[in-house]
């Protein structure tokens, strides 16, 4: 583009070009290059941290690594024999520990009662006993005496029901006594 100007050269407004200070390039470069290596250091900083807090959780990790394998390992023991029980209570089915059974029966006979058979089949567990009262009281000795065995959970877990099944009165010179049968279905 061609500028023509027929204006006198006292009039003419010259174009000045701007000053620039001496070194003022100098100092945006080195200003320019401070942040750069400040942000490069930041950056630098952060990584160091980062794998000082690596090299921290990876120790805890080796550390706690032999106490998981064992615990994996008593885990899978655990399993093993559980699985070993499932299968002998397959082969030989729920077996009921009659010690412990006819030890709470006898803790639990009162006075007055005796006990005359004791029948136990696959499903059925029976009970005939006899009781005498001289207070012919002898039907709440009976009442009671069941209450007890049932409140026993070592006794009655395994049954699916325990009840008073016959009562007949009797009479032994002149004492009245109470045959009786308590009789109950096993769980299978």
């Amino acid at each position: 583009m061609i500028e023509i100007n027929f204006l006198p050269p006292e009039v003419k407004k010259k174009k000045s070009l701007p000053v620039i200070p001496s070194g003022l390039a100098v100092k945006i470069f080195s200003t320019v290059i401070a942040i750069l290596v400040g942000i490069h250091l930041v950056i630098l900083l952060i990584m160091f941290a980062g794998k000082l807090y690596l090299g921290m959780l990876n120790k805890k990790v080796t550390e706690r690594r032999p106490r998981s394998e064992e615990i994996t390992s008593v885990r899978s023991g655990i399993k093993k024999l559980e699985e070993e029980q499932a299968v002998i209570d397959q082969l030989f089915g729920k077996r009921i520990i009659w010690a412990e059974k006819l030890n709470v029966l006898s803790d639990a006979i009162p006075a007055g009662i005796w006990l005359d058979r004791f029948i136990l089949t696959d499903k059925l567990f029976s009970l005939e006993a006899t009781a005498v009262s001289l207070k012919s009281d002898e039907m709440k000795l009976i009442s009671s005496f069941l209450d007890d065995l049932k409140r026993v959970p070592a006794f009655y877990s395994d049954f699916e029901d325990l009840a008073l099944k016959s009562i007949q009165r009797r009479s032994i010179k002149a004492i009245e006594v109470v045959d009786f049968n308590i009789a109950g279905l096993l769980n299978q």
